[in-house]
């Protein structure tokens, strides 16, 4: 990137020539907002990624006639959270053919289904053994981690285990063979136009899971840490999983309390009582609050409202003046109360509200502040004043409010701004960091210590009131600081600071010069979002989870980490990929320069000056030769040591796939359409061709057939797409949302495929669920199944 040109600079070079990398380049300086705001709408890394690419190639197509070129950001800001919003607002389609039109079940009929197979459930864990329903119980029913499972059983944790994956396969098993079993979350089996009957003589797949990965990666993800005046010690956090953390000794320890319910966005915790809990949730049509009022062991119902599907960032304020009030703020945007007496919701404001700056409710008077302005009011909310916030500060990105004295307010887009007037009058404290701020805190002991976070410098601190900033440089830190998700700086223990990153919580005693991990007695999974098997040996594999690489010489049986290689804060985007010859190996990464490994993954160097790659793969029959994507596409026929540019292809590839039958077969796609690779009539070079009918929407997964090399699959939020000339034209296969599809070479007329209901197959016109549970991001082929990689590890899939 070259910090000398602007954005205006790079549009105009763009719109005027045509210049594909000035346009890269505007796309790797504002990629990670964008990203950010998507997925802070969205709560999904997938639908926020596909979001993402619609802001640019929404930006593509209209660069020409944006007025003002120079305040780009606020408009991709703007963008990101409109089409977001938007994309909530669509109800996700049943899995359908272009001949249907209506659901598959209706409400009645999926009660009927649900509560058919909850009796097949326990029906099917009396006929385990002892051992196992403890095991399954314990697990699974009562929601307890492994390590208290096994406390509790008085066995090791390996035993505990051991027994629940043992019970979960006979489950399987025995689904495979009733009816009750084969009922799937969402879909009624009937037989319709274009949708066949389930073919009952067919052997159910098995899944079984492999357990965890040595030093488990980033699965225990917290999004959310709150406190309570009420007990200075009592913390609680919501994980990303769906699980609510306990801690009684101020962060030090934690204990899990799974909730209730399905997508959880935000939890609030009374001033006055320190059991009295909120979550909030979104069903397809309401906001539900529920409550609790034991610390989260029983929930109920208290209020809900319509206002569509909302799976988004949203806050649970309760009122300072009144307990019994609450503040319910969506990115909506609305803003609502609640009234705990009545259990009332009534609107407060049509706004996306940042924060309260003063209430009292008994005088009817508010102060808010929103994404544009200071509103006031003096008559409950009925009418309303409002004052624009300072040029430079529109859209802030986060805000803190000091708790001792809400008048006192700092807010941050690049820029860092206070106000000590609720508003009123601002200060420029000048930039922080290297880009926008995602999260603030006040110091609520040392009135002038702020902590100020982004994902290019990581957390900072001042103690001067902004005008020196320090790096907390922490080595526990290093390969997470650019992953904070949420941050809580004690009002009542000095110096106590947690952070909640993507690998876990973080906790320092001494205003953040030392980090300690806080989750270590939590169970702790890997997300595993890359698997390559060597095509010379079916049983060595190496994976990449989003903070580390591992291999494994029996089929995944037992993995050992890689060596030589680190965390990366952008490693959910990139891939892995091993050559013909087992030995060499290449690690994508966007935050830098890949990792190469000569030994087959057993240890990697990080190559130096080369590209930065979104996707990577390997051709299973030359050994030394990888292409990789992003910037273009480039090809490598020395292991990844040199790399030429393939013709035909922007700058912004997103990913790529090669035909295991006829290495010449390559599809790549970016923001708008699908290439496939083509020899030049004139000079014979090969270069990449538009296809001529591409699929509806952005293509982020493609998987080319094992046998057929004029045949691949495509999957994206419009639905699976096929085609059988070689990428020249594709066709819709069924419609819905679907995620990183895959064929076998044993199985070649099904596709396996993940969705918003699970994971499952598609084959002779009929999309089955064969694990509700789980989503699929990587497949290896390997001897005795299909190694999965999910969001909570590796399995493997047997017939």
């Amino acid at each position: 990137m070259n910090p000398e040109r602007s954005d205006d600079e790079l549009l105009s070079l763009f719109v005027t020539k045509g210049d594909q990398a000035a346009f890269a380049e505007i796309v790797s300086r504002h990629s990670r907002m964008v990203f950010r705001v998507c997925r802070q709408v969205l709560h999904d890394q997938y639908e926020a990624e596909d979001a993402s690419q619609e802001v640019f190639a929404l930006l593509a197509q209209k660069a020409g006639g944006l007025k003002n070129t120079s305040r780009l950001a606020p408009w991709l800001f703007g963008v990101a959270r409109n089409l977001s919003l938007q994309m909530l607002r669509k109800r996700t389609r049943p899995f359908e053919t272009g001949e249907i039109s209506e659901p598959l079940c209706t409400e009645n009929d999926a009660a009927a289904l649900q509560e058919s197979a909850l009796e097949w459930v326990y029906d099917a864990i009396a006929g385990l053994s002892e051992i196992q329903q403890q095991a399954v119980v314990l697990r699974y029913l009562k929601g307890y981690s492994e390590k208290e499972s096994a406390e509790l059983a008085g066995c090791a944790e390996n035993t505990l285990a051991k027994r629940a994956s043992n019970a979960l396969a006979e489950l399987r098993i025995s689904a495979s063979s009733t009816d009750a079993g084969r009922i799937h979350i969402g879909q009624k089996v009937r037989k319709q136009k274009g949708i066949k009957a389930m073919n009952t003589n067919t052997t159910t797949p098995v899944l079984t899971a492999l357990g965890g990965l040595p030093g488990a990666g980033p699965s225990i993800r917290f999004h959310q840490i709150v406190g309570t005046s009420a007990d200075p010690k009592r913390l609680y956090a919501l994980g990303v999983s769906n699980s609510l953390y306990l801690s009684r000794d101020a962060g030090a320890t934690w204990t899990i309390k799974p909730l209730p319910y399905r997508a959880c966005s935000t939890i609030g915790v009374s001033p006055v009582n320190a059991d009295h809990l909120l979550v909030g949730r979104s069903t397809l049509t309401d906001i539900v609050i529920s409550q609790s009022l034991d610390g989260g062991a029983n929930w109920s119902d208290v209020a809900s409202h319509p206002i569509g599907r909302q799976e988004l960032e949203w806050q649970i304020c309760f009122s300072v003046q009144d307990p019994e009030l609450v503040y319910i703020f969506l990115y909506a945007p609305k803003a609502f109360r609640l009234n705990l007496r009545t259990k009332k919701v009534s609107l407060l404001h049509d706004a996306y509200i940042k924060d309260i700056l003063h209430e009292d409710p008994s005088k009817g008077h508010f102060t808010l502040l929103t994404e544009k302005s200071i509103l006031s009011s003096t008559d409950d909310g009925q009418t309303w004043t409002a004052q624009e916030l300072p040029k430079g500060l529109e859209y802030p990105m986060a805000v803190a409010v000091d708790p001792r004295n809400r008048s006192r307010v700092i807010v941050a887009f690049q820029h860092l701004y206070l106000s000590e007037d609720a508003g009123a009058t601002w200060k420029d404290l000048g930039r922080v960091g290297k880009s926008y701020i995602d999260q603030l805190a006040f110091d609520p002991v040392q009135p002038n210590r702020f902590y100020a976070y982004d994902r290019l410098t990581g957390l900072t601190v001042t103690s001067n009131e902004g005008r020196t900033w320090n790096p907390v440089a922490d080595s526990v830190l290093d390969s997470y600081a650019r992953q904070i998700v949420a941050m809580y700086v004690s009002p009542a223990t000095a110096g106590l600071v947690l952070l909640g990153t993507a690998d876990g919580l973080y906790r320092s005693t001494d205003a953040g010069l030392t980090f300690a991990a806080a989750h270590d007695n939590l169970q702790r999974h890997s997300s595993v979002v890359g698997l390559s098997v060597d095509p010379s040996d079916s049983r060595h594999v190496v994976a990449r989870s989003d903070a580390r690489v591992y291999h494994s010489r029996d089929a995944g049986m037992t993995w050992s980490q890689a060596g030589g290689i680190s965390a990366c804060a952008d490693w959910t985007h990139c891939s892995v990929a091993l050559d013909a010859s087992g030995r060499s190996c290449i690690v994508s990464n966007l935050a830098g320069a890949h990792f190469r490994s000569a030994d087959g993954g057993l240890s990697f160097q990080q190559s130096k000056n080369g590209p930065e790659f979104w996707s990577i793969i390997a051709d299973p029959r030359s050994p030394g030769r990888f292409l990789g994507s992003h910037p273009g596409v480039q090809v490598s026929d020395d292991g990844g040591m040199s790399w030429k540019a393939i013709k035909g292809v922007p700058n912004w590839v997103w990913t790529l796939a090669m035909s295991p039958a006829d290495s010449k077969v390559v599809y790549a796609s970016d923001y708008k359409t699908i290439y496939y690779l083509a020899s030049d009539e004139k000079t014979g070079e090969a270069q990449f061709v538009p296809a001529a009918t591409p699929p509806e929407g952005i293509v982020r997964q493609i998987c080319a057939h094992p046998l057929d090399p004029k045949r691949a699959i495509a999957a994206n939020l419009g639905g699976l797409w096929q085609t059988v000339d070689g990428g020249r034209t594709w066709a819709l296969l069924c419609a819905g949302r679907f995620y990183y599809p895959y064929v076998r070479v044993s199985e070649p007329d099904s596709i396996y495929v993940s969705t918003d209901f699970g994971f499952g197959t598609w084959r002779d016109g009929q999309f089955s669920i064969l694990e509700e549970a789980i989503r699929v991001n990587a497949y290896a082929e390997v001897s005795g199944g299909l190694l999965l990689g999910t969001e909570t590890g590796i399995y493997k899939l047997t017939v």
